[in-house]
C-alpha cells in the first residue's frame, strides 16, 4: 500500500491542475484509497505553479499586456518547441481530423503556428492537412508566400508567391529590376531548392511564350536574370542548388513539355538535350556536339530555335567565333568547322519563336495548376506549339560571315565602325562585336599612355560601344560591364594622372548615355562607389551632365540612389566649386530636390541623406543658388 501510494499520479507537482485528474482519482479509488487519502494526497502535490503564473499574468496586465496573448504566445512556443511527427500524427484517426484541430484553423489567433510547422515539418500528416485547410483561402496564401521555407514544402504556396513577386516586378521599370527588394525576395523563393528553380524557370519560360505580347519580353528577361543570379551565388555556398544541374533537369522539363505538346518528336526531344547538356555543364562548346546540332536544325522539320536562343550558350558559341588574338590558349574554332558555328549562331538570332496557343488565352493560374490549359490533346496540330519565323536567317548568317572575317583580320580599329555598321543591326553580329572591342580593350591596356592610343584608339572602341547601345538595348549589361571591367588601368604605371583622367572621362561619358537610354540605376550605384577615389573634375562633369540630362518623373530607385550620391562629402565638395552659371548643376541638382521632395518615400536612411543634402543648399555660399532658387521657384 505504501509503495501504490509513493507511485500515485497524484503526488505529482499540482496534479489537481492535470486536465486527467479524474481519472487518477478514480484509479486510487480503485486501489482501495479513501476520500481523506485522496484529499491528502491532493494536498501535498500542491506547489502553487498555476497561482503564480496568475499572479505573474496579473502584473503583465498592470504594464499594459493582455493575459491571453501571453498564455497563446506561450503554448505557440512550447508546441514549436515540442512537436513531434509522429506524436502529432497520432491524433487523426479514421474518423477524421478532431474537433479541436478544426476550431484552431478557423481561428486567426492560431494560423501563423501552422504556417510555422509547415517550414520545418511538411513530412507530418496532421501538419499537411491544416495547410491544406488553410491554403483553400486565399487570404491564407498570400500571407504564406511571403515564407520561402513554406514555399518550398507545400506547391500551392509556391505558386502564390511565384505570382505575387512577378507582379510586383512587373510593375518596375527596366533598370529597376534587379535593384528592388522584390527581386531579392523573388531569388530566395526561387532558388531555395534545385526543385522551385526548376519549377519556376519552366514556368517563366512558357510565359515568355504564352503571356501576353507586351508582357512576353519581361519573362524572358525573369527566365535570364534567374539563371544569372544563381551563377552569381553558386561560389561558397552550399545550399544553393547548382546551377550545372539545375540547367540539366530545366533542358529535361522542357524539352519533355514541348513532346508532350507534340512540338517535337522524342528523337528530337533527346538530341538536342544530349547535345546541349555537355557543352552548358561544362561552359565549353565542341565540334561533335555543334555537327549534331547542325544537322538537327538543318532539316526540313528543326526543333525549335528557342533552344539555341538560351544566352549561356549564346554566349560560348560567340566567345569561340571571336577569340582573343593575343591570347594563344584559346584558339577558336577550327577553321574546317568554323561555318557551322556561323550557322547556328544566325540560326539562334534570326528566328522569331512564338507559341500558338490554340485556346483564347493562357493565364497565369491555368498555367500553375498544370498543363491541361495550354495542351489541349497531345500530338494533335490544332494544340498548342511552338512556331519559328526565320525568313531573316540568311540576312543574319551573310552579316555575321562578313562581320567575323573583318573583326578576325583587324589589327587597326581606325574607320572600323564605318565598315562594321551595316551589320551591327542584328543582334548575333553585336554580340560578337562586344566580344571582340572587350579582347581589344584588354590588349592596349599597356599602351594607354602612348598617345595613338589614348586620342585615337580609346574613342574608336567606344564610338563601337556607342553604336551598339543605341541600336541593342538588350546589349547595355554587356557594355556597362565592359567599362566596369576597365574603368581602373590595369597597369597604372603605363599611364601618367591626367591622361588617366582623361580615359576615365571617355568612359564616363559612355555610361552617361546609357543612363540616357534608361540604364540608370547600375550606373548610379557604381559611380558612387568609383567616386570615393576619382578626380573632383570628373566628378562635377558626371554630377552636373546626369542631373542636366534626367527629367521628371523620377523611379524611387533613381530618387534614392541620386539624393545617396549628392550627400557624399566629394560630391558635395564637386559641385560646390565655384564656376560659371553654365557649367553649374546646381540648378539641376534644386530642380531635382524640389521634385523629390514630394515623394511619399518612407525609408528613415533616404530621408536621412535628403535632409543632409538639403542642409548644403542652405549654406549661403553655394555658387549661384540665389540664381537657380528664383529659376525654381523655391526658397
Amino acid at each position: 500500500k505504501r509503495q501504490r501510494r509513493e507511485d500515485s499520479a497524484l503526488l505529482q507537482p499540482d496534479a489537481i491542475l492535470k486536465w486527467n485528474v479524474f481519472d487518477e482519482i478514480a484509479t486510487r479509488v480503485t486501489e482501495g484509497c479513501t476520500g481523506n487519502d485522496i484529499l491528502d494526497e491532493l494536498e501535498e502535490s500542491y506547489v502553487g505553479n498555476g497561482d503564480a503564473c496568475n499572479l505573474l499574468l496579473d502584473c503583465f496586465s498592470v504594464l499594459g499586456h493582455h493575459s491571453t496573448e501571453l498564455q497563446r504566445t506561450y503554448l505557440k512556443e512550447c508546441l514549436l518547441h515540442h512537436f513531434t511527427t509522429e506524436a502529432a500524427d497520432t491524433t487523426l484517426n479514421d474518423t477524421g481530423p478532431p474537433e479541436w484541430l478544426n476550431e484552431l484553423l478557423s481561428g486567426a489567433e492560431w494560423q501563423d503556428l501552422f504556417f510555422k510547422l509547415g517550414e520545418s515539418h511538411s513530412d507530418s500528416h496532421l501538419v499537411t492537412y491544416a495547410m491544406e485547410n488553410l491554403m483553400d483561402n486565399k487570404k491564407h496564401c498570400d500571407v504564406a508566400s511571403s515564407s520561402p521555407d513554406l514555399a518550398q514544402n507545400f506547391f500551392k504556396v509556391f505558386v502564390e508567391g511565384l505570382k505575387q513577386h512577378a507582379a510586383l516586378l512587373m510593375q518596375l521599370g527596366p533598370d529597376e529590376l534587379t535593384f528592388s527588394a522584390n527581386w531579392t525576395l523573388f531569388v530566395e523563393l526561387c532558388a531555395k531548392t534545385q526543385y522551385t528553380y526548376i519549377t519556376a524557370q519552366v514556368v517563366l519560360f512558357l510565359l515568355a511564350h504564352v503571356a501576353e505580347q507586351q508582357q512576353r519580353p519581361f519573362f524572358k528577361r525573369l527566365f535570364e536574370e534567374l539563371e544569372l543570379e544563381l551563377i552569381a551565388q553558386e561560389e561558397g555556398s552550399s545550399e544553393r542548388p547548382r546551377i550545372d544541374t539545375c540547367r540539366t533537369n530545366w533542358l529535361y522539363y522542357v524539352s519533355s513539355f514541348h513532346q508532350a505538346s507534340g512540338v517535337l518528336e522524342t528523337t528530337q526531344v533527346d538530341e538536342v538535350r544530349r547535345a546541349l547538356q555537355p557543352m552548358l555543364l561544362s561552359k565549353s562548346t565542341n565540334v561533335g556536339d555543334i555537327l549534331k546540332l547542325h544537322k538537327l536544325y538543318a532539316t526540313d522539320e528543326p526543333p525549335s530555335a528557342s533552344y539555341l536562343q538560351h544566352k549561356s550558350f549564346l554566349d560560348l558559341m560567340v566567345r569561340d567565333l571571336v577569340p582573343n588574338q593575343g591570347n594563344n590558349e584559346h584558339r577558336g574554332v577550327p577553321p574546317a568547322h568554323r561555318s557551322k558555328y556561323v550557322w547556328l549562331l544566325a540560326h539562334a538570332c534570326g528566328t522569331t519563336t512564338k507559341f500558338v496557343v490554340a485556346s483564347e488565352e493562357t493565364n497565369f493560374e491555368d498555367l500553375m495548376e498544370g498543363t491541361s490549359a495550354v495542351v489541349t490533346a497531345t500530338g494533335d496540330s490544332t494544340t498548342d506549339r511552338l512556331v519559328d519565323e526565320s525568313s531573316q536567317v540568311p540576312a543574319v548568317r551573310e552579316s555575321l560571315d562578313t562581320l567575323l572575317r573583318i573583326l578576325n583580320a583587324t589589327q587597326n580599329e581606325t574607320g572600323l565602325l564605318k565598315e562594321i555598321q551595316a551589320h551591327l543591326k542584328w543582334a548575333g553580329c553585336a554580340m560578337c562585336t562586344l566580344q571582340w572591342v572587350d579582347h581589344a580593350m584588354h590588349n592596349m591596356q599597356q599602351h594607354l599612355g602612348v598617345p595613338t592610343t589614348l586620342h585615337r584608339v580609346v574613342p574608336n572602341l567606344l564610338r563601337i560601344l556607342h553604336h551598339i547601345a543605341k541600336r541593342h538595348s538588350a546589349q547595355h549589361a554587356t557594355i556597362f560591364n565592359i567599362v566596369e571591367k576597365y574603368f581602373h588601368p590595369l597597369d597604372p604605371t603605363s599611364i601618367e594622372p591626367d591622361q588617366t583622367v582623361a580615359y576615365k572621362k571617355m568612359l564616363l561619358q559612355l555610361l552617361l548615355q546609357l543612363v540616357h537610354q534608361g540604364f540608370a540605376v547600375p550606373v548610379l550605384s557604381k559611380f558612387a562607389i568609383w567616386s570615393k577615389e576619382l578626380d573632383s573634375s570628373l566628378i562635377r562633369m558626371f554630377v552636373c551632365k546626369l542631373f542636366r540630362m534626367t527629367k521628371a518623373p523620377y523611379s524611387h530607385s533613381y530618387t534614392k540612389l541620386a539624393v545617396k550620391l549628392l550627400q557624399l562629402e566629394k560630391v558635395i565638395d564637386a559641385w560646390k566649386t565655384p564656376s560659371s552659371l553654365a557649367d553649374s548643376p546646381v540648378f539641376d541638382i534644386m530642380r531635382f530636390l524640389d521634385v523629390v521632395k514630394k515623394y511619399p518615400i518612407k525609408d528613415k536612411e533616404f530621408q536621412v541623406q535628403l535632409a543632409r543634402v538639403k542642409e548644403q543648399f542652405d549654406d549661403d555660399k553655394v555658387p549661384h543658388k540665389a540664381a537657380a532658387a528664383s529659376s525654381v521657384g523655391v526658397a
